[in-house]
């Protein structure tokens, strides 16, 4: 069966557990088209943004296996200028999918209170004078991760509760019941292999150190924590105006 999903190392922690990868051919595409190809896949599952959700809510979603994260360890940091005192642009580069394009928006507007104008940065390198939301790998190169503000981190702390930033949907849901019952323990098979899988992933070893060091503050099992924090994240984008109404999550 196809799996579609994002290309990042947190996803790929997920795809390369020995089970999962051994029965799903996982197939990487930009966050943007992962939905896209579930919905032309029909029998396929996927990991897709949470936020994918309110213009697909007719999509089958797992109770039991999403990735959440409440610490450092984040697909997305914030880069700020040196001493700047305020924010009035922010400019998103790299696998930007909805999550991103809102939650920064709503994130400075609840927190700071500022309005900041939303850019995609399509430039080859970083300019020093601006500040940056970058999402994926392009985070952990060069060490780049190390001075940036972890955007899980920061929705973690808004919500007080998990940042729930993929799910697993699907159009079917008897595959989504199967993929349910065979992996309900996730991270019981992730975490006793998590060092052959983190070895094998083409990394240096200041990242690898990284996630194995803060490997305890991502999570690839739901629990009622998380799915409230999936349902607060929901009502957040429609007090923002966002959606025209609050809507329930067709769990399995």
């Amino acid at each position: 069966m196809n799996l579609y999903a994002p290309n990042n190392i947190f996803i790929q922690i997920f795809s390369n557990e020995p089970s999962v990868k051994q029965n799903y051919n996982v197939i990487s595409s930009p966050s943007p088209m992962v939905v896209k190809n579930i919905l032309n896949d029909k029998d396929s599952i996927g990991l897709v943004p949470t936020l994918d959700l309110i213009n697909n809510k007719e999509l089958f979603v797992s109770s039991k296996i999403g990735i959440s994260f409440d610490g450092i360890l984040s697909s997305a940091y914030l880069y700020f200028v040196k001493g700047e005192r305020t924010v009035d642009k922010i400019h998103l580069r790299g696998d930007i999918s909805v999550n991103e394009a809102l939650i920064s928006k709503m994130l400075f507007e609840e927190r700071y209170s500022v309005d900041p104008e939303i850019i995609l940065d399509t430039s080859r390198e970083l300019d020093p004078d601006k500040d940056y939301l970058i999402a994926g790998d392009e985070n952990f190169l060069d060490g780049k991760f190390k001075i940036g503000l972890s955007l899980a981190d920061e929705i973690s702390d808004l919500l007080n509760l998990p940042y729930v930033n993929y799910l697993l949907v699907s159009e079917n849901r008897e595959k989504l019941e199967e993929f349910n019952n065979t992996f309900k323990k996730i991270d019981t098979l992730i975490e006793d292999n998590i060092e052959d899988i983190i070895n094998a992933l083409e990394l240096n070893d200041e990242v690898k150190n990284f996630l194995t060091d803060n490997f305890n503050s991502i999570y690839y099992e739901l629990t009622p924590n998380e799915t409230e924090a999936v349902q607060e994240l929901i009502k957040l984008v429609y007090y923002h105006g966002i959606i025209d109404d609050i809507f329930d999550v067709k769990y399995v």
